[in-house]
Formats: C-alpha cells, sequence, structure tokens
C-alpha cells in the first residue's frame, strides 16, 4: 500500500472506529509528532489477514493499532500468539470489529 493511501485508511478507519488502539484501547493519533516530540501513540494500520497471505486493503481487514501493540503482532513470543489467536477471531467474526 503506498504511503498516500495508507494515510487515507488510517483517517478512514479513525473517522469510522475512533482515535483508539483496537489491540489495547490507548488513544491514538494520526500525526507523529504532538509539540515537537515523536509519539510512540501513532495510528498505524494493520492487516488482520497479511496481504502476503491473501488479505486485502478493505477497511473490514484493517485494524488501527498503537506502535507498541503493532510489534507486539509481529513478535514471535507468547504475545505474537495470543494476538493473533485475536486476530483470527475478529478475521472470523467481523461485526466483532464494529
Amino acid at each position: 500500500m503506498s504511503a498516500t493511501r495508507r494515510k487515507k485508511k488510517r483517517a478512514a478507519l479513525f473517522r469510522l472506529r475512533g482515535p483508539f488502539c483496537e489491540r489495547c484501547g490507548c488513544p491514538v493519533r494520526l500525526c507523529s509528532k504532538k509539540d515537537g516530540v515523536l509519539s510512540s501513540r501513532l495510528a498505524i494500520v494493520h492487516h488482520i489477514v497479511e496481504r502476503k497471505d491473501g488479505g486485502s486493503d478493505r477497511l473490514e481487514n484493517l485494524l488501527l493499532s498503537c506502535g507498541p501493540c503493532e510489534r507486539g503482532a509481529h513478535n514471535q513470543g507468547m504475545a505474537g500468539e495470543l494476538l493473533s489467536l485475536a486476530f483470527d477471531e475478529a478475521r472470523d467474526n467481523p461485526e466483532l470489529l464494529k
């Protein structure tokens, strides 16, 4: 996904689902700077089903995530496995994401 398209998708998710990480519930921002300081709570677009596994860029396959949760989702440890189970549940039951 191009940077421009990712920015538009992030803004659409932000409007539809609110300014919160869909994993931990912390507030996230559309902009990476607040008062000149980089924020670790930048809203990151995460694919529930990764594109390499056939996932799309449709909003139904995307989650807003904060930086720490995004890193955890790609971790190979227990936290990553638990998040993977949650993503599987969300993929199988998209109504949970509303």
